[in-house]
């Protein structure tokens, strides 16, 4: 019998509330993050989208909920104490990462049980209108993510129900417990699709074409070949075509186009692979570029789409801010490698070159 709860309840509510939730820990709310809030104002009411945070913000269109005097779980506060790094590193990010996924429980003391709720990250567009999201996800009777080969990514994270939500964070918690070595994001929602406890969304066309789905939902590796990646792992140059070394297709052998939606102001993200045609539900925006959504008349967008079927790609030069932090202290390293041994600090290594591109 698993420690784990892979309840599947029935979904048989026709007219289920659906929420869209952002979370943001730290100081500055990301531009990013109010971009594409605003932008998914145009998709669904204000009142259905969400920040959980801990520090004030006027400017986000929808709810704000405070987790500013939130008691964080003990299991969690324990799995800091044995594995300090987690906070040493960048600032906290990998702390904050995981934080984040735990801080999605405050939902079940707001929201009706019976509530969808769509999770996404600071960088990422919604491009179709949330009934059509719904339709893709409609079989999902767990929490479902896209996986980057071994690994889960949170940029798109999807509940069926707050009961869903609720399972979810206490199986995290069980995981963060019970683990010897310490863990990102990417990694423990990987163990989640590995133990059955999260279902994989289709984000690759081969995965859709064997899910007998026409929608992808993008983790990490769309947005990336379209727009480029963060240039701060970069230098400060921005290009597209990056083909992330973990997404099982082929992005450039993939035909790109912006379709009319007659359910959207704007045109659909369309990928044509054969005789297959599938539509991008959303766009993880690695790059962190505010742009808009789809249009055909938008230099930005058709230069995008050109580059992606071939076309020369240009370079641009960013200026950048500080990264998120200067890595482990050199006495944190050498308390992680006396813990889990060489082996154990190459298996973190390249867990990392994985969450370098997410």
């Amino acid at each position: 019998m698993s420690k784990y709860n892979n309840k599947m309840l029935s979904n048989t509510t026709q007219n289920q509330r659906t929420i869209l939730v952002y979370v943001h820990l730290g100081k500055i709310i990301p531009v990013e993050l109010l971009h594409h809030a605003k932008l998914a104002c145009s998709i669904m009411a204000a009142h259905d989208i969400y920040l959980i945070t801990d520090t004030e913000c006027e400017d986000f269109p929808g709810e704000v909920i405070s987790c500013l005097s939130v008691d964080w779980d003990e299991r969690f506060n324990r799995y800091l104490n044995r594995f300090p790094e987690i906070s040493e590193t960048d600032h906290g990010y990998w702390d904050v990462t995981l934080r984040r996924l735990i801080a999605l429980e405050l939902l079940t003391k707001i929201v009706d049980k019976e509530t969808k709720i769509i999770h996404v990250e600071s960088d990422v567009m919604i491009l179709l209108p949330i009934p059509q999201i719904l339709s893709a996800l409609e079989g999902f009777k767990l929490p479902g993510i896209p996986r980057l080969a071994e690994n889960g990514v949170a940029s798109f994270l999807y509940f069926p129900s707050i009961v869903q939500l609720s399972f979810f964070c206490e199986n995290v918690l069980c995981i963060l417990e019970s683990t010897e070595v310490p863990l990102t994001d990417m990694k423990l929602l990987g163990i989640g699709l590995s133990h059955g406890w999260l279902q994989e969304i289709p984000s690759t066309p081969s995965n859709a074409i064997l899910e007998n789905t026409q929608i992808i939902f993008d983790g990490a590796a769309i947005g990336q070949y379209l727009f480029g990646v963060n240039p701060i792992h970069t230098g400060g140059f921005l290009q597209s075509g990056f083909q992330n070394p973990y997404f099982g297709d082929d992005l450039s052998a993939i035909h790109w186009e912006m379709e009319s939606n007659a359910d959207l102001d704007f045109p659909c993200l369309v990928a044509k692979s054969g005789h297959h045609r599938f539509v991008i539900a959303n766009l993880h925006i690695h790059s962190k570029d505010l742009l808009p959504f789809p249009d055909m008349n938008s230099n930005r967008w058709i230069r995008a789409i050109q580059e992606a079927n071939g076309a020369d790609r240009l370079v641009e030069v960013r200026v950048i801010g500080p990264s998120r932090g200067v890595g482990i202290s050199f006495k944190g390293k050498l308390r992680k490698a006396s813990r889990i041994g060489l082996v154990g600090v190459i298996k973190i290594v390249i867990g990392k070159v994985v969450c370098r591109f997410r």
